[in-house]
């Protein structure tokens, strides 16, 4: 899964916000839909599920508070959408609020883009770990590689077994970073990383080496080493799928 297939539902009732918000998503790398009330958000639910919702708590005719509710009674215990509220009070006792309703995190307006781009990391890195087999199926977008190599299979093969040997490299320098408490050069072997995945198609390394950017870029080395672990499973999904 990567930024622009997150399927993000945006609930707010107020335009200019609304326009606000959507250019920060878009600068950030995401899409997203519009909701302008709670009672909208529970419609385009009913008529396709959502990975995170940013859910305003002040909104006419059901607020974000009751939509929250409403969306995990119905949910039970078949699926678990993220729900991200956003309210301008800030007040004491507002986060627990928000948590009490069924929301799982909490941004205060106006909202920050660095906070949100945090929050979003975050819960799409969680969305992935709960979702493991989401890209693992089909771990290479084979349609690219097609494309790039004009259906040449001999090319195709010489190319993936150097995007393979080239991305173990990377791995290793990576976990040599993290020893070393190495940030900047931690960074940039994940994003060596996720241009060359992004290159040929490897979806869910793509994914995980944007999350590793992401955090070396916020100085956070903590579970570092779980990430990596992770982009070790997915390249080892590529090599077996495509018999490497």
């Amino acid at each position: 899964m990567t930024r622009s297939k997150l399927k993000i539902l945006l609930a707010e009732d107020n335009p200019v916000n609304q326009k606000v918000a959507l250019h920060q998503l878009k600068h950030l790398g995401y899409d997203a839909d519009i909701a302008a009330n709670g009672q909208e958000v529970l419609e385009q639910l009913a008529q396709s599920p959502y990975d995170i919702i940013l859910m305003d708590c002040q909104m006419p005719v059901l607020d974000g508070y009751a939509a929250t509710e409403e969306l995990r009674r119905r949910e039970g215990q078949r699926r678990h959408t993220v729900v991200i509220a956003m309210t301008a009070h800030a007040m004491a006792g507002d986060r627990e609020k928000c948590l009490a309703a069924g929301m799982d995190d909490y941004l205060s307006k106006p909202v920050r883009k660095e906070d949100l781009e945090a929050v979003l990391s975050h819960w799409m890195r969680s969305i992935l770990a709960s979702n493991p087999a989401s890209d693992a199926d089909v771990p290479i977008d084979l349609d690219r590689l097609h494309q790039i190599s004009d259906h040449d299979s001999e090319f195709e093969l010489e190319l993936m077994q150097t995007f393979v040997q080239d991305v173990r490299a990377n791995l290793e320098a990576a976990r040599l970073a993290i020893q070393s408490g190495n940030l900047p050069a931690l960074e940039h072997q994940a994003h060596r990383i996720k241009g060359a995945s992004a290159n040929v198609g490897a979806r869910s390394l793509q994914a995980w080496a944007d999350c590793l950017e992401r955090q070396a870029q916020n100085k956070v080395l903590e579970g570092s080493d779980s990430l990596v672990a992770n982009l070790e499973d997915s390249l080892a999904q590529v090599i077996a799928f495509m018999s490497l």
